[in-house]
């Protein structure tokens, strides 16, 4: 699942997405659509750990997000230039969201 969903996501966020795997995440869906009551597709999201009600958006998909929250999902927004959010690596954002301590799985990583 991790790889194809690292084929699919776009280049600026492939590094991002290798480290998010590395710290124990869930592979996201790619290009999640959320629909209305009538199957209608009303938002899109860059990827969305579904399980977690979790979606990252792109710099260009920041006007989906109220409709996004207004479902019950929490938004992590890119910034301009694909790899931040409010000015911090989007990873953090998203573990952060996910539960997932980066510093923890970081030292384990350098002591084995």
């Amino acid at each position: 699942e991790w790889a194809e969903a690292l084929n699919m996501t776009i280049e600026a966020l492939r590094s991002g997405l290798r480290a998010v795997a590395h710290l124990g995440a869930m592979p996201p869906v790619i290009g999640h659509e959320l629909a209305d009551d009538r199957g209608i597709v009303v938002a899109e999201a860059e990827m969305a750990w579904v399980a977690s009600h979790l979606v990252l958006l792109t710099f260009d998909q920041n006007d989906l997000a109220g409709i996004w929250k207004s479902n019950g999902w929490q938004t992590v927004i890119l910034d301009e230039n694909s790899s931040t959010v409010d000015g911090a690596p989007w990873i953090d954002a998203v573990c952060s969201a996910l539960g997932i301590s980066i510093s923890n799985k970081s030292n384990e990583g350098e002591s084995a």
